[in-house]
């Protein structure tokens, strides 16, 4: 068979060589070397050195960057096989001269002569660490723009563009700089105090009025105390929350947003309180202070830029409003007197009420007590008037009944051919001797009646003898009539001297 020529063998044993000590770079100095100073790059100067919790969480991100460029210098470094054996040139040359530098380095390379080989090369040592920053400045190429998040470009210092959420690719720095900035997030500013960090919250004691209001919060003197229009001192702690409008106008507009903040709502604070009474601003006021704090800091936020400081109110929160320390057992005592002036008042109120009512009843019972007496009054005498219309009828007329009888009886005698004339006086005489009749059985009754509800109530004596001396008299007068007059002896005056 008939084939290919083959190569000459020192050319074979050459190209095994190279292949030998390409492998061994890429071992020891890529997969060992480069490696190792990612691994120190990503996991630990990367975190440490992280200028936000973004940039402390894309650490991975840069990990696995930096390990794709590892992989291409290990890619690039076997490509040098193809220009083996080949015609020499300048720059091919100075590269094979380098690499037979490394191969000197790792044929000398042992564990025993390791720190010496690292001492005396120190041109690789540069090299590899001018790769890295290489790759380190490409890694600023990358920005990843968390969601709520906008990132604003800015190229040689000049702002060109926001950056929505997402991974972007930009210039290196730096050339360009991306700045991450919340516009969602509500924002707090603290006017009269401060958040104490967990360190110092730690090392105090215990809080006091003069150290701080509340767990974890330091009172501030200077911005809390206030004087109000009648001349009182007052404390103020409050908050006011804002988020970011305009990400741009927020980081370029004004150096301190937060300082600004702060001074224009102490400077609307001491406006509104200044104007104020001490007592309405603790009592009924205190509604009214807040909202129109909110609005006044609007206005003057407004008017501190030209074109504003890209931030918009979300509320303004008074979370105390006291008199200072020095003077809080006063005011206590003060306080305490008043609500027991008030409660004075509401219990005297209260009784006037009650005594109002109880009297509206009683009235109200009176006027119903005396219509039902009036109404009762009324039936007797309709009752008693009947009555007596009805013995006025009976000892002046016959009844129905006994009428009929006489007429039936008139009848039946002018039937029995008697003269009228007769019969009618007859019949008068007996109407009339029966009228005379019942008159005096009435009286007699009605006498009879009078004496004993006359001697109903009386001390009565009964004598029970048939004869009786003297005469035998019925007084129907009160006895207490028949007794004498009680004599008084006459007064006698002081005389003055």
């Amino acid at each position: 068979m008939m084939g290919a020529p083959l190569a000459p063998l020192p050319l074979l044993v050459g190209l095994a060589r190279e292949t030998v000590r390409i492998i061994r770079q890429n071992i020891l100095v890529f997969a060992f070397g480069v490696n190792l100073v990612g691994i120190l790059l990503t996991g630990l100067l990367w975190p440490l050195f992280a200028a936000s919790p973004e940039w402390y969480e894309s650490a991975p991100l840069a990990a696995v960057i930096y390990h794709q460029f590892g992989s291409l210098a290990v890619l690039l470094n076997s490509m040098r096989l193809l220009a083996f054996d080949r015609k020499e040139n300048r720059t091919l040359s100075r590269a094979r001269g380098a690499a037979k530098t490394v191969e000197g380095w790792l044929g000398r390379f042992s564990v025993d002569g390791a720190l010496h080989a690292i001492t005396h090369r120190w041109k690789l040592l540069r090299a590899g660490l001018i790769g890295v920053a290489v790759l380190v400045l490409l890694g600023t190429s990358f920005a990843q723009i968390e969601y709520g998040e906008v990132g604003v470009v800015r190229r040689f210092g000049e702002v060109t563009t926001d950056l929505p959420p997402g991974l972007h690719v930009r210039w290196p720095w730096p050339v360009e700089t991306v700045t991450r900035l919340r516009s969602d997030e509500v924002r707090s500013v603290e006017l009269g105090f401060r958040v104490v960090p967990d360190a110092q919250k730690k090392g105090a004691g215990s809080n006091t009025w003069t150290s701080g209001h509340g767990d974890g919060v330091g009172r501030l003197t200077d911005e809390a105390v206030m004087i109000t229009g009648d001349g009182d001192l007052v404390e103020i702690l409050a908050t006011v929350r804002y988020r970011v409008d305009n990400p741009r106008l927020y980081l370029f507009a004004t150096r301190d947003p937060d300082g600004v903040v702060r001074s224009s709502a102490e400077a609307v604070l001491r406006e509104l309180v200044a104007s104020n009474r001490f007592l309405e601003l603790l009592t009924v006021k205190r509604a009214e202070l807040e909202r129109t704090a909110l609005e006044r800091l609007s206005r003057r936020l407004s008017d501190a830029a030209p074109d504003g400081m890209g931030v918009a109110l979300d509320g303004f929160t008074l979370h105390d409003l006291h008199p200072p320390p020095e003077v809080v057992n006063s005011y206590h005592t003060v306080a305490k007197a008043i609500q027991e002036r008030d409660r004075v008042v509401n219990e005297s109120l209260a009784s006037s009420i009650r005594t109002r009512r109880r009297a509206e009843e009683e009235a109200d019972w009176i006027l119903k007590r005396t219509a039902a007496d009036a109404h009762a009054k009324t039936e007797g005498a309709k009752a008693d008037r009947d009555a007596f219309v009805a013995w006025h009828l009976a000892r002046t007329k016959l009844t129905d009944a006994e009428e009929a009888a006489l007429a039936t009886e008139r009848a039946n005698r002018i039937g029995a051919k008697q003269d009228p004339t007769a019969v009618d006086k007859d019949i008068s005489e007996r109407r009339a001797k029966m009228l005379t009749e019942r008159r005096a059985l009435m009286e007699t009754r009605l006498t009879y009646q009078t004496v004993v509800e006359v001697l109903r109530l009386r001390d009565k004596v009964i004598i029970d003898a048939p004869d009786v001396p003297g005469r035998r008299h019925l007084f129907l007068l009160d006895p207490d009539l028949l007794k004498f007059p009680s004599v008084v002896a006459p007064r006698v005056l002081d005389k003055e001297p």
